[in-house]
């Protein structure tokens, strides 16, 4: 009997990993960051570096993407999520930041304990910081992590190889384990990816109706009263660190694993670096 192919791509954002032990607390002098839901920012927008991923991937033939969101979803609905499309599942992407590692770190091994043919995937800034001592001390639960922010093409091209039982290419971003030795593939200039789809956000687990909730009370009422608008929805805009697709520089940040978005407007294509095994383009992007 044929195996069912594997297809599935969980994009995660893990919850806050002191929500993981906040109902535990007994002590009122205990400090616990409150529940990631509670925060003005983490709960009122869509998590838009894995939705970008997520869509990117969820267009190409052959993948299937599954947005979630920690700070909505606690562990136990995710973990049950991965385990009803376990067989189907080719990757779970982690987005971790320091806030969320340990998060991350519990959902790796319930994955791993679950059914070991699904790849683990790590970015974002945590892992862009501390890749190293990250695979020092739990590269056993990693299969592949991405640093910086262009890892889009990398992403897909270790994607597709998962599904071809192989595991030796080249990644461009990556950061792996391979026979024991640390292995790092360059990034590539990319361009900008323009593919977002926004209705993954409710596609497999909801998450709209607290998004809408929580931007109307915590920020459309705000709006209202400075501008006379009524807002309902929104999205986030950082533009306070800088252009993410510079030609000069690579910065730490790996926005495509975080929610930040580019601020600037004006975008032009430059010819430069390998091509994209995704789509064998050579384009990069930068701004002006």
């Amino acid at each position: 009997m044929q195996s069912t192919a594997r297809v599935v791509v969980f994009f995660i954002n893990p919850p806050n990993s002191n929500d993981l032990d906040a109902d535990d607390v007994v002590d009122a002098n205990d400090i616990v960051v409150s529940k990631g839901i509670q925060h003005t920012d983490w709960a009122s927008f869509p998590h838009l570096g894995i939705l970008s991923l997520a869509s990117y991937v969820d267009a190409l033939p052959d993948f299937e993407s599954v947005y979630v969101d920690g700070v909505i979803h606690p562990l136990d609905s995710i973990l049950a999520a991965i385990r009803e499309r376990a067989d189907r599942t080719l990757a779970v992407c982690l987005s971790a930041i320091t806030a969320n590692y340990e998060a991350s770190i519990r959902i790796a091994r319930a994955v791993r304990s679950l059914d070991s043919h699904i790849a683990i995937v790590v970015g974002n800034d945590h892992f862009t910081a501390l890749n190293r001592e990250i695979l020092d001390r739990h590269g056993e639960l990693i299969d592949c992590g991405f640093v910086g922010n262009e890892v889009y093409c990398g992403l897909v091209d270790f994607l597709r190889d998962r599904q071809r039982s192989r595991t030796t290419g080249v990644y461009p971003g990556s950061i792996r384990l391979e026979a024991g030795r640390i292995v790092a593939d360059p990034a590539i200039r990319e361009p900008v990816n323009r593919i977002i789809d926004y209705d993954l956000i409710d596609r497999t687990l909801p998450h709209t109706t607290v998004y809408t909730s929580n931007f109307t009370r915590r920020l459309g009422r705000r709006i209202l009263a400075l501008t006379g608008r009524q807002v309902h929805k929104g999205v986030p805009v950082e533009i306070g660190r800088g252009c993410i697709n510079s030609a000069a520089t690579m910065p730490v940040h790996s926005a495509p694993f975080s929610t930040a978005g580019c601020g600037k407007t004006n975008f032009q294509p430059i010819t430069r670096g390998p091509p994209c095994a995704a789509h064998g383009k050579r384009a990069t992007t930068t701004c002006t």
